[in-house]
C-alpha cells in the first residue's frame, strides 16, 4: 500500500504579501474558485453567540429545498467531510480490500484521504472506464470538475450509477461548484442506496470561512455519518448565516447570472491574452500554458 503525498492548496495569500512585499488589499486571490461577491452577512443577534445551536431552527428545512432532497446531512465543511469518507465506508463495505476511483487531474485530498484510509486507489482521466467501473467500490466524480471544468451530464452519471449498482458499488459526486447551474445536479436522485453527493456552501456565497457543507445521500450512509458529526457540528452564526443565504432566492438568481457573466468575460481575456481557449465554469477559469509557472510570478509582481 502506497500513500499519497498530502497537496498544497490555494489561498494562504499572507505567504504572498510576504515573499512580494505587497499589500493583502492589493490582491486578487483567484486559487479557490470561490465567488467574490459574498452573500451579504447582516448584524446577527445576540443569542447565536450566547446559544448553543439548535436542530429546531429551520436551517435543515431550508437546506432539503435549496438542495431539492429530505435525505441529507450538514456538516462542517465539505473538507472534513471528505475526510470522513474513509470511516464511514469502512463500516459500510466491511473488512474487504477496497477500491476507490478517483479522476486523475482534480482535487486531490480525495486520493490523499483514502490512501491513508488503506483504500486502494486508480485513476482516470475524463471519463472512468467499463473496465475501471468494474473493478472499484467507490467511483469519485468531481461534477463540474476542478481544474479541468468538464462537467458530466446527469444522463451519464445515471448510467454509471446504474452500473455501479449492479454491482453493490457507489457513486460519489462532488458537486463543490454546481451551484451557478444547478439543474445539473444529482442531489435530487439521492434516495437511491449507493449514490452520495457533497455540496459545498462557502464556494457560491462566497462564505467559505463558515465551513460548512451538505451530504446528500440515502439513510444507511447519513446513520454511520452521525457518528463522526455528534452534537453542535456547525457553529450557531454559521447556520443563522447559512438559513437566510440558501433561503434567499432573488439573491441566488441574480449572483448565478453575475458568476456566469463574469466568468465568461474571464474567459475572453484569457483567450484574448494567450491565443487559447480556457475551460472552467461560473466560479473559475483554467488556462493550460507551457510557461504557467512564469505567467503566476509575473503576475505575483503586479
Amino acid at each position: 500500500m502506497s500513500f499519497v503525498e498530502r497537496p498544497k492548496h490555494g489561498g494562504e495569500v499572507a505567504s504572498y504579501v510576504q515573499r512580494y512585499g505587497i499589500p493583502r488589499n492589493a490582491w486578487l486571490d483567484l486559487s479557490t474558485g470561490i465567488n467574490p461577491n459574498s452573500y451579504p452577512v447582516a448584524d446577527l443577534p445576540v443569542d447565536v453567540w450566547r446559544d448553543l445551536p439548535s436542530e429546531q431552527d429551520g436551517l435543515l428545512e431550508v437546506a432539503q429545498g435549496y438542495y431539492a432532497s429530505s435525505s441529507l446531512a450538514l456538516v462542517p465543511g465539505s473538507q472534513w467531510m471528505i475526510s470522513q469518507l474513509p470511516m464511514c465506508f469502512e463500516s459500510l463495505l466491511g473488512n474487504k480490500t477496497k477500491r476507490v476511483l478517483v479522476p486523475a487531474n482534480s482535487y486531490r485530498e480525495y486520493a490523499y484521504c483514502f490512501s491513508q484510509g488503506g483504500f486502494n486507489l486508480d485513476f482516470y482521466d475524463q471519463i472512468p472506464s467499463d473496465e475501471q467501473l468494474d473493478q472499484c467500490d467507490i467511483c469519485v466524480v468531481i461534477n463540474p470538475n476542478n481544474p479541468s471544468g468538464y462537467l458530466l451530464p446527469l444522463d451519464q452519471l445515471l448510467q454509471i450509477k446504474a452500473w455501479l449498482s449492479a454491482r453493490d458499488a457507489c457513486l460519489l459526486v462532488d458537486e463543490a461548484f454546481i451551484d451557478v447551474n444547478p439543474a445539473n445536479s444529482m442531489s435530487r436522485f439521492c434516495g437511491m442506496p449507493g449514490l452520495i453527493v457533497l455540496r459545498s456552501f462557502g464556494k457560491f456565497f462566497g462564505l467559505a470561512g463558515l465551513r460548512m457543507g451538505a451530504v446528500v445521500a440515502w439513510p444507511g450512509f447519513l446513520e454511520r455519518l452521525s457518528l463522526a458529526l455528534g452534537p453542535w457540528a456547525i457553529n450557531h452564526p454559521a447556520r443563522e448565516i447559512a438559513r437566510r443565504a440558501l433561503a434567499d432566492k432573488t439573491w441566488q438568481n441574480q449572483t448565478r447570472t453575475l458568476l456566469n457573466t463574469q466568468s465568461q468575460r474571464l474567459a475572453d481575456l484569457l483567450k484574448q491574452s494567450f491565443d487559447i481557449a480556457p475551460q472552467g465554469c461560473g466560479l473559475f477559469q483554467t488556462l493550460k500554458l507551457d510557461g504557467a509557472i512564469a505567467v503566476h510570478e509575473g503576475l505575483c509582481r503586479q
